[in-house]
């Protein structure tokens, strides 16, 4: 600001603005400086082209703290407006600090919707959070291929639309949105949060970030309350229920997947999906019950002809078998599920089938074998993009390590799983202790 006002009044001495910033105090109070500054602004924005002020003007919506060039260009109804955002960042009145993303300081966002009418700010509002919406749905299919597309009107006129050129780009996307998105759920209209909430659901359970899981997931069912969506609100309450399992609070996990339960009284497919979730929670000492809840799924998916419930279920009777310690019908449920997950090219998937063998070698004391099944299983979690499946098996990798004796590789193990779960925000006493050890 301090440059603005000395790149637009020359014949002001610099000695007095340095005095002026000694003290950063006054801007909080002072009407003079507010006035001032907004003298500044007035300057910088008079020498904008008409396309650009207008652009600027709408930035004072803006939900998070930058925009992509799409979203600005949803701003304005345009489809492309690259040079209105050179023509901007020129002026100084938008910053580029990583290729792409657009930030804007607070007090010029202020000044920037003090510019525009009510009527302009809610058709921009609107175009943004659609083009927010409908883009995190197409990167949330490219993710997760498993997932449908919901069923709803399309976004409106002027709002950019992308789909990703890989699953990659997908991910690299929904990451990058993802404070973004959740300061758009506030501001949408129902269907809106509904669909950012969908299109979140999977990336942040991947990454780690289960609060903000919870959140989002929250606010959707609250959107859904709105709508008469039952299949919407059924799918939203296992996310929800997924969310509340993530962050052990069990009694609100299995609160909402008993209502999903209700809600899909009449959807086999989804049924299945909240039994598969329900045995997720079962305790150790309750795995039987988690093979029973997992074999009704498995039932209703072959019903209704699902090839990746099948597989996720098989996967599901595979680990809870591994953890009774009963080896043949663990291997053997995982050989069919690996099949499906092959047929479906899915690796998230073999991952875990591989994860699942790994657990069953380590029991049965083969370490070389639990070595090898968790290093394929980290290569495909690494090439799915799952950060915290990730992290889960360097730490089971380095247990394999250190009962093989190998206590070089378990510490490197270990402390690539530290770095993984730090990057997601989670605990790792559990692990530093084993380094500790190991090193003792």
């Amino acid at each position: 600001m301090a440059g603005a006002r000395a790149a637009t009044q020359p014949e002001f001495p610099l000695a007095a603005l340095a005095d002026e910033l000694a003290d950063l105090d006054a801007f909080a109070d002072d009407d003079d400086v507010t006035a001032d500054l907004r003298s500044v602004f007035s300057h910088s924005c008079d020498a904008l082209s008409p396309a650009a002020l207008r652009l600027f003007r709408l930035l004072g919506v803006m939900p998070g703290a930058d925009i992509s060039a799409d979203g600005a260009a949803s701003l304005a109804g345009l489809p492309d407006v690259t040079a209105l955002l050179a023509e901007l960042t020129g002026a100084n009145l938008l910053d580029e600090p990583s290729p792409g993303r657009f930030t804007c300081h607070d007090l010029l966002r202020d000044y920037a919707a003090e510019l525009s009418q009510e009527t302009e700010r809610a058709q921009a509002q609107h175009r943004l959070l659609d083009h927010l919406a409908f883009t995190g749905v197409e990167m949330a299919v490219a993710m997760t291929q498993s997932r449908r597309r919901p069923d709803t009107t399309g976004p409106v006129e002027g709002a950019v639309v992308r789909t990703p050129a890989s699953h990659d780009e997908a991910i690299r996307w929904l990451v990058t949105e993802h404070p973004t998105l959740m300061a758009a759920m506030r501001q949408g209209t129902p269907a809106q949060t509904w669909l950012i909430g969908w299109s979140l659901a999977d990336v942040l359970d991947r990454i780690g970030h289960y609060q903000d899981l919870l959140t989002s997931q929250q606010l959707a069912v609250e959107a859904l309350e709105r709508l008469d969506r039952p299949h919407g609100l059924a799918r939203t309450l296992i996310n929800l229920g997924r969310a509340h399992g993530r962050l052990n609070q069990l009694t609100e996990s299995t609160r909402a997947l008993e209502r999903a339960l209700e809600v899909a009284a009449d959807d086999p497919a989804t049924q299945a999906d909240v039994l598969v979730n329900l045995a997720m929670l079962c305790p150790d000492d309750q795995t039987h019950q988690a093979i029973e809840y997992t074999r009704r799924a498995l039932a209703l998916y072959e019903e209704s002809g699902n090839i990746y419930g099948q597989a996720n279920a098989l996967n599901g009777l595979s680990w809870t078998h591994g953890k009774l310690g009963e080896a043949e019908p663990a291997l053997a449920y995982g050989e069919r599920a690996m099949v499906l997950w092959q047929q479906l090219d899915h690796p998230l998937g073999q991952g875990e089938a591989w994860d699942n063998f790994a657990t069953v070698h380590l029991v049965r004391g083969d370490h070389a074998a639990a070595v090898r099944a968790w290093s394929k299983a980290i290569e495909l979690y690494e090439r799915g993009g799952d950060r915290m499946l990730n992290a889960q098996a360097h730490d089971q990798l380095g247990d394999a390590h250190a009962a093989a004796g190998a206590a070089e590789e378990a510490q490197l193990a270990w402390r690539k799983a530290v770095e993984l779960f730090r990057a997601a925000d989670q605990p790792v006493g559990h692990i530093q202790r084993k380094l500790q050890a190991e090193r003792e």
